[in-house]
């Protein structure tokens, strides 16, 4: 071993020392150089250990800087995830908004006319009102006018006289509803009908490859339409889960019950993303049925006109539980809102009365036990036009 200070710790590395060391008499000092060579390399290895030392220290930095980096990089990416997803639920929450006013003005729309049904039934009411009162006022002067031994005569023909009091009344209030006074009161829902699209995806209105072709339909048509520059959900996240959808449909072929399942979880994804686009093709469109066609979805079909309603059928009259009452029947007419009921005594002719019922089904009271009477039906619509049943006869009890 060299007896150089630090010397020996440098042999094995450097195989030359290792040779001096063999030749080197007990007498170091003889070779200086010796010496000054261990020291040069002491320095140059502690410098060498130094700058390694700095090495790690920079690569430390810079690992902890990377690695703030990333974290950095992360947070970012999650609160644009989260502002996404904010977005998306403003946009949806803007939509029901929108479909929720609109429910509302059809909603006034459907009061105000209720409104004015009401105040057309209360000028009815009102006329019925003034005729009572003008024969209740006649009635009034006349038994001013008789002395107390024409009373009792005209008590009895007041009596007689109360059939043709309500069949006048009848007839008052058949004029006042008849066409010439009022037009008919179409239904109000009719009125605010309006083209939608269909936005039903599931798998009673559409099997899996129906769907499948419908969603590139969609997509087909919503691209690049003018009609629809802001798409919601877009058309690339309603394009990728048609293409999941695609991949998920063609693997269930295999009859295996985790691909079967996968394709049921890509289709509710098609199917959410089909029914909101088709929510926001509702809330454009407004109804506008070739701006509806453009976008490649279904419309639904627009409420027809019923038109003149069919005479009803089946017309019978039978004796009911009170005297002087019967009740009259007849087949349901389809589309009829109301059922016009005319009748009229045979025995005694004194004009005709009218009843007026919301099913076809209805009780007449107030007739005279044992004459005969005629009774005939119509079923009233929003057609104008009115079709009599065949007349039927028949006997009060």
């Amino acid at each position: 071993m060299i007896c150089i200070n630090g010397l020996e710790q440098h042999v094995a590395m450097f195989p030359v020392l290792a040779k001096m060391e063999a030749l080197k008499p007990q007498n170091c000092r003889k070779w200086p150089f010796i010496e000054q060579y261990s020291v040069i390399v002491d320095k140059r290895c502690a410098i060498v250990n130094k700058r390694c030392a700095i090495v790690d220290k920079k690569n430390g930095i810079v690992d902890r800087r990377n690695s703030i980096v990333d974290k950095r990089n992360a947070i970012v990416n999650r609160r644009s995830s989260i502002v996404y997803r904010r977005n998306a639920t403003v946009n949806k929450r803007n939509t029901i908004v929108d479909l929720q006013w609109g429910i509302v003005n059809k909603r006034w729309q459907i009061v105000d006319q209720q409104f004015s049904m009401a105040n057309r039934h209360r000028q009815l009411a009102d006329r019925a009102n003034t005729v009572a009162g003008d024969a209740c006022e006649s009635v009034n002067n006349r038994f001013e006018r008789m002395s107390f031994f024409l009373l009792f005569l005209q008590l009895i023909r007041l009596v007689a006289g109360r059939v043709a009091l309500k069949n006048a009344l009848s007839s008052i209030r058949r004029y006042a509803l008849s066409e010439t006074v009022f037009p008919p009161i179409y239904n109000p829902i009719k009125l605010i009908d309006m083209f939608k699209v269909l936005i039903n995806f599931t798998t009673n209105s559409y099997s899996d490859a129906e769907l499948l072709v419908k969603a590139f339909d969609v997509i087909k048509g919503v691209s690049n339409n003018s009609n629809f520059p802001t798409p919601s959900p877009t058309v690339d996240e309603v394009e990728a889960a048609r293409v999941a959808y695609r991949d998920s449909l063609a693997a269930s072929n295999s009859g295996d019950h985790q691909a079967v399942a996968d394709k049921n979880e890509k289709r509710k994804v098609l199917e959410d993303l089909l029914h909101d686009l088709g929510m926001y093709v509702n809330q454009i469109g407004k109804g506008d049925e070739k701006i509806l066609l453009s976008s490649g979805f279904d419309l639904s079909k627009k409420a027809e006109a019923a038109g003149p309603l069919d005479a009803p059928e089946n017309l019978q009259v039978h004796p009911a539980k009170s005297k002087g009452t019967v009740e009259v029947t007849c087949n349901r007419v389809a589309h009829a809102n109301s059922y016009t009921i005319e009748y009229r005594n045979l025995t005694t002719p004194n004009g005709t009365a009218t009843a007026f019922a919301t099913r076809p089904k209805v009780l007449i009271t107030g007739l005279t036990s044992g004459n005969q009477y005629a009774f005939r039906v119509l079923a009233v619509g929003t057609d104008p036009q009115r079709n009599w049943s065949d007349e039927v006869n028949s006997f009060v009890l």
